[in-house]
């Protein structure tokens, strides 16, 4: 499943008819409900497995679910029995509120009814469109090969801040768009070189270079701060007339600037493919970084790194990283089982590297997992611009 796709999933997952179970361990709680009532939840924070902390109406509770839900989702639920437990029925396009769905969300979203499943993605995520961009969206989704996608683009663009247009949706679609992850973007003789030994990719060899991290940082931070003015400036028909590559070339690096947009007050971000020639191999790492200092304790910094990189030996591999202060989180994802293993031959290395770093590794997991056009590189910024929420509920 491709990254974007695993954020279409998360979506379609909330929005199909289904029973669906949510369960409180909390016969306090259940003391001030009745049978039949209906709870608005957010979900604060997914612990492991189907564990979830929700706010309820300002009650926070550990809540047992059947269904995935998604940090900083916003849900409505029946209660169905009360007592040493509660018993709920997850009510997001249920059956018995697709009444309420097929005739408001056109409302809530400014989408016609007839556009659904826009129109729902627009009410799950609280937004809404002023007519002419309504009309906008619902003519590109129709036209596009992925209407989903489509659709996806226009609310980032909406929780942007920015008007929809033709080619601002269109670059980000293109960018977006899974087929359009190994398009190559770099001239190989401009790279740079890192070497990290004689040995082959996938056996030991040498330790990563102290700087590399730095360089990966400076890359990204750099990556699009002279594209955003002049890549808008482009945004007319103008470059219609441009060869297929160089129209590319537009979309791709105009969708880059748009993910890269801050809009978040405490939060800043980059995300950006990197090229680098480690000994004789070419790779190109896909990187999201993020960065929050918590508000009630600003001697506090959370921070968040989703690394994605395809070798030649080992296949797919994502790194995701997650600091509070310089206590570390790090979760290793590979294809294969064969890759994991190999990986996991590394970490007393990994974790002396860290630690030289100044990070205390609290948890360090290995995993084989399903990864696609970038892992969840695109997807963490995505959900960010979104959702909104705060960094600090990741890690």
């Amino acid at each position: 499943m491709s990254t974007v796709e695993g954020l279409l999933a998360s979506v379609r997952e909330s929005l199909v008819s289904a029973t669906r179970a949510l369960r409180v361990d909390d016969a306090n709680f259940g003391s001030t409900l009745k049978i039949g009532q209906i709870l608005k939840g957010r979900v604060l924070r997914h612990y492991d497995g189907s564990r979830y902390l929700v706010d309820f109406n300002g009650q926070e509770k550990v809540v047992e679910s059947t269904l995935n839900l998604r940090v900083s989702e916003n849900f409505r639920a029946r209660v169905v029995s009360v007592g040493k437990q509660v018993h709920m029925q997850h009510l997001v396009s249920d059956a018995e509120i697709a009444s309420d769905l097929e005739s408001g969300s056109g409302q809530r979203s400014g989408l016609r009814p007839d556009a659904r499943p826009l129109g729902d993605l627009f009410v799950q995520w609280n937004a809404q469109l002023v007519p002419s961009e309504a009309n906008l969206l619902q003519q590109s989704a129709k036209r596009a090969s992925n209407p989903e996608l489509m659709g996806v683009s226009g609310l980032l663009l909406h929780k942007l801040g920015i008007r929809l247009t033709p080619e601002l949706l269109e670059a980000l679609y293109f960018r977006l768009d899974p087929a359009q992850s190994n398009r190559p973007v770099w001239e190989a003789d401009s790279v740079p070189r890192l070497r990290l030994g004689a040995t082959p990719l996938g056996e030991r060899s040498g330790p990563v270079p102290e700087r590399f991290a730095d360089y990966l940082r400076e890359r990204a931070a750099d990556s699009t701060d002279d594209g955003s003015e002049e890549f808008v400036g482009d945004s007319t028909n103008d470059h219609a007339a441009d060869d297929d590559s160089r129209d590319s070339d537009w979309k791709w690096q105009m969708g880059e600037a748009l993910l890269n947009t801050q809009t978040h007050g405490r939060i800043s971000h980059r995300v950006a493919r990197i090229p680098i020639w480690l000994g004789e191999k070419f790779l190109e790492v896909s990187v999201a970084l993020f960065s929050e200092s918590e508000r009630h304790a600003p001697d506090i910094t959370f921070r968040r790194a989703v690394v994605f990189v395809e070798l030649e030996d080992l296949g797919r591999i994502q790194i995701t990283l997650g600091a509070a202060d310089s206590s570390l989180r790090v979760d290793v994802a590979a294809e294969s089982a064969a890759s994991a293993d190999v990986l996991v031959g590394y970490a007393p290395e990994l974790k002396k590297t860290l630690s030289d770093q100044g990070f205390q590794v609290a948890d360090l997991r290995y995993l084989q997992a399903d990864l696609d056009a970038e892992g969840s590189v695109l997807e963490s910024v995505v959900l960010h611009h979104i959702s909104q929420d705060s960094l600090s509920r990741w890690i």
